[in-house]
């Protein structure tokens, strides 16, 4: 069979997933899968929904840090009569406990999980290891106020970052594909390209290249679950 997007080349390989004939410029391999153009921009567009939602849920909580911060601070300038007795070392905490409401439930919840999954934890000695848990966690929440708001600004940047990588290479695959020529075969319409256009070939390999090594869907994973 001929390949579906170059009529006048042998089918070399199928796309895994619609099955479609292919040749080696049009087929592109992602972990041992085989995709045409096709599927692959489906793949790129799952992709980029998804960075694109989990970069609105960091912006969401960098609005609750910011709130959080601010709430705090109000509270402490209520109780120490407009920052004028700071005498309490709380009132230096007290922010960025507020700030950090978000990952210190996070890793409160984490270690209770972990402590809950064995039920012979449950006694006075792991009560007490949580009650001086909590209170490190709240004693040290400054330092974990800085590390979260530097991780998801980190995060932030690089959903950021695959969003506009998977952009450039929707655009590319789209310029590859809008070059072939649409006529029937076994009743579906099948691709072919209508001229060997190096700059589209190129642009379409380069892209679809960096798809294959980044590890995109991991770096979405933990800065989902971060």
């Amino acid at each position: 069979m001929a390949c579906r997007y170059h009529r006048n080349r042998e089918e070399t390989h199928r796309c895994g997933r619609c099955g479609c004939s292919l040749c080696g410029e049009c087929k592109t391999s992602i972990e041992n899968v085989t995709f045409c153009p096709h599927c692959l921009r489906e793949e790129v567009v799952a992709e980029q929904h998804e960075a694109l939602e989990v970069k609105k849920r960091i912006k969401r909580e960098l609005i609750f840090i910011l709130l959080g911060l601010l709430f705090g601070i109000a509270i402490v300038f209520s109780m120490s009569d407009g920052f004028k007795e700071m005498d309490n070392p709380l009132y230096f905490i007290a922010p960025f406990v507020f700030a950090s409401l978000i990952a210190i439930v996070r890793r409160i919840g984490r270690v209770t999980a972990s402590v809950a999954s064995d039920r012979r934890n449950w006694n006075f000695g792991g009560l007490i290891f949580m009650l001086i848990f909590i209170g490190v966690v709240i004693i040290a929440s400054p330092i974990i106020f800085v590390y979260r708001v530097f991780t998801r600004i980190r995060d932030y940047r690089n959903m950021s970052k695959i969003y506009n990588g998977d952009e450039e290479l929707l655009r590319s695959i789209d310029a590859y594909v809008s070059h072939a020529e649409t006529s029937p075969r076994d009743g579906e319409p099948s691709l072919s390209l209508s001229g060997e256009d190096e700059e589209f070939v190129v642009n379409f390999e380069r892209q679809a290249n960096n798809f294959m090594v980044n590890n995109n869907g991991e770096v979405i994973r933990d800065a989902r679950y971060r």
